[in-house]
């Protein structure tokens, strides 16, 4: 997709920044508290509304703009992961077909070993068992429990 010039300089990419994301999972939080692990995974949708755009020059690319978008919170929730990774799957495929497009473009395709090996994914009861087997790591506890 090609982006729209702005006063005639090229729109080379787009951004995007959302302040005080983790305010609009405030009220859901008090239906639902979480209480996470160091490094568990969750997953968040939100709704976004789009309150102001900037045009940031481009180092190196003889007046190249990057469009960002400064985005307000609306609505959000945690969703279910199965829900989730569904889109996040299709987005994978998609940036790895695009990264095999532009590769092939610049001359460089990747070869074989290129490509990481992916993890088989990982059941809900494959990942309780773990958990349950893991062995105690005092370094997970916080300081001032005691």
């Amino acid at each position: 997709m090609t982006l729209a010039k702005f006063e005639k300089h090229d729109v080379l990419g787009a951004g995007m920044e959302i302040p005080g994301a983790a305010g609009g999972l405030r009220e859901p939080l008090k239906l639902d508290p979480l209480e996470l692990r160091l490094e568990e995974t969750c997953y968040v949708i939100m709704k976004l509304k789009v309150t102001r755009i900037r045009f940031d020059p481009v180092k190196d690319s003889d007046g190249g703009l990057t469009r960002v978008h400064s985005m307000e919170v609306v609505e959000a929730g945690f969703v279910d992961k199965d829900i989730a990774e569904e889109q996040l799957e299709e987005t994978r495929r998609r940036l790895e077909e695009k990264k095999i497009l532009d590769d092939a473009a610049a001359g460089t395709p990747q070869l074989p070993l290129d490509t990481p090996a992916r993890k088989p994914r990982q059941t809900e009861e494959q990942r309780a068992a773990l958990e349950a087997a893991a062995p105690f790591d005092p370094r997970l506890v916080p300081s001032n429990a005691g």
